[in-house]
């Protein structure tokens, strides 16, 4: 599955999105999410963040929609659903954002076939309402046979980090040091 705004956990090795408990909700809003099937260059995420889409986007997410239950995807008719109607959030007030965004809660695609998992670039626009609990921005696992994959990036106490699964309980965690992201601050980040 891919999941904004939430980390999907078992405490066995279920293959299946519907046993999973989604915690490390995000305290904030999402906007403007872009997912690549490559590892994007820094000049291209430098793009992203200045409003401009290098060409090669599998997946866009502006979260234009406002009211409803599911999200729309500008490039590939993905649909997100998410939790209820109130996941709508205020205005960006980004320089590079224009829509509303999602606001407190999660939105999902159950579809492991988005996205190989292996090369990839994911970027979005967050906004964290407590830097202290921040959350989850995104979630993407590929189930395979024997195991999983996963990537996910997340922020706490003010700093970013990016998880990379290679089977079940067996991660690798990356943690910047000295970012000090603050509350209320739309912040533009990357995980390649």
């Amino acid at each position: 599955p891919l999941v904004i705004g939430a980390y999907p956990y078992s405490s066995t090795t279920c293959d299946s999105f519907a046993n999973e408990t989604l915690v490390n909700t995000l305290d904030g809003s999402i906007d403007d999410v872009y997912l690549y099937d490559t590892a994007l260059s820094g000049t291209d995420i430098a793009l992203l963040a200045n409003g401009k889409e290098p060409a090669g986007a599998v997946a866009h997410w502006d979260f234009s929609e406002r009211t409803g239950t599911t999200a729309a995807d500008s490039i590939n008719a993905s649909v997100l659903s998410l939790t209820d109607a109130n996941s709508w959030g205020g205005s960006t007030g980004c320089t590079t954002c224009t829509d509303t965004g999602l606001g407190s809660g999660y939105a999902s695609h159950n579809g492991d076939t988005m996205l190989d998992i292996n090369s990839v670039t994911a970027s979005a626009w967050v906004k964290f309402d407590d830097a202290t609990t921040g959350g989850t921005v995104l979630y993407k696992q590929a189930v395979t046979t024997g195991g999983h994959s996963a990537y996910s990036l997340a922020m706490a106490n003010g700093e970013l980090t990016a998880r990379f699964e290679t089977d079940y309980f067996v991660f690798t965690d990356l943690s910047s040091s000295g970012l000090n992201l603050q509350a209320n601050t739309w912040y533009h980040v990357a995980l390649r």
